[in-house]
């Protein structure tokens, strides 16, 4: 199987999931990249509501692809999203055939 065509096969498989959201993917993205971030950093980054953001972040953590927890600051309480294993997992294996689709057709 080329890359395409794996790259293909994994969007299939990801748009019956999670990741198939271009907005859980996005979420996904930053926490795989930067690890925890809190709820209201993600939303003022993506400029979710708060309402809309906690429905992907339900949908997320129902697949087991992040944690949330609450944490004492300085600030007060927060609620802090952590990516897990698995969904970091998922995550780079769907942006690395992504990257090589698009290496094989340039």
């Amino acid at each position: 199987m080329d890359a395409v065509e794996e790259a293909a096969r994994l969007l299939a498989s990801a748009r019956r999931g999670a990741l198939g959201n271009l907005v859980r993917l996005a979420v996904m993205m930053l926490l795989v990249a930067r690890g925890c971030l809190e709820f209201a950093t993600l939303q003022h980054i993506l400029g979710l509501t708060p309402g809309n953001l906690w429905g992907h972040v339900e949908r997320l953590r129902g697949e087991g692809l992040l944690e949330a927890r609450r944490a004492l600051t300085v600030l007060g309480p927060r609620l802090v999203l952590c990516p897990t294993r698995t969904g970091i997992e998922r995550t780079m294996e769907l942006l690395a055939a992504l990257r090589a689709a698009a290496e094989e057709e340039a």
